[in-house]
């Protein structure tokens, strides 16, 4: 395929692939590469839309969706542009409304706020804060166990003084009750804020 300079056929060879096994490494990094090296952007998002309406949990096309995203809409200095981001960051919480105990919404939304400030762009809060005060038909706070949320919140939290202290209740209460296989890591998480 390199040697003849036609990859005219790799997507859909590796969507083949996909289709039977939509988590298979070796296909995604092959489309990965196919992609970048023979220029074959077009239509490839909507193709990891396609993969993630039919399984939203689906981490294999969240990564692929991020991987598009900064290989086609980067400005000139490598960052993306606020309304792509903010776009992005739409995209998953619409997935967030319909299971916000899935892990790859919110590890997409952390990635597309890599060294930004979640203040600047506060609807991220709103959302994260209208999922953890939800409550469900029996009146009963269905997500303020999920841990991915929670840690979403504590990354937020974190990021502004008055409310450090949140941040650090929500490591406190990962560590202790909601997300005990990874307490040490909320541990250290809290000692940090407490540092920083």
């Amino acid at each position: 395929v390199d040697l003849m300079n036609d990859g005219s056929k790799e997507k859909d060879f590796t969507a083949e692939i996909i289709e039977d096994d939509s988590k298979n490494y070796h296909a995604w990094a092959h489309r990965q590469w196919s992609l970048l090296r023979f220029n074959l952007w077009n239509g490839e998002l909507d193709y990891t839309d396609e993969l993630i309406q039919e399984d939203l949990r689906n981490n294999s096309a969240w990564n692929q969706r991020w991987y598009v995203v900064q290989n086609t809409e980067q400005n000139s200095d490598g960052s993306l542009p606020n309304e792509v981001r903010k776009r992005e960051i739409r995209y998953a919480q619409t997935f967030l409304n319909i299971a916000p105990h899935n892990e790859s919404p919110y590890n997409y939304i952390i990635g597309l706020m890599r060294n930004q400030k979640y203040a600047d762009l506060p609807f991220i809060r709103e959302h994260a804060e209208g999922l953890y005060n939800q409550k469900n038909d029996d009146g009963v706070e269905s997500y303020k166990s999920c841990p991915p949320l929670l840690g979403l919140l504590v990354i937020i939290y974190e990021q502004e003084d008055e409310l450090k202290d949140k941040a650090i209740q929500l490591c406190n209460d990962l560590a202790e009750k909601h997300d005990r296989i990874r307490s040490k890591y909320w541990k250290y998480k809290k000692r940090q804020i407490l540092t920083s």
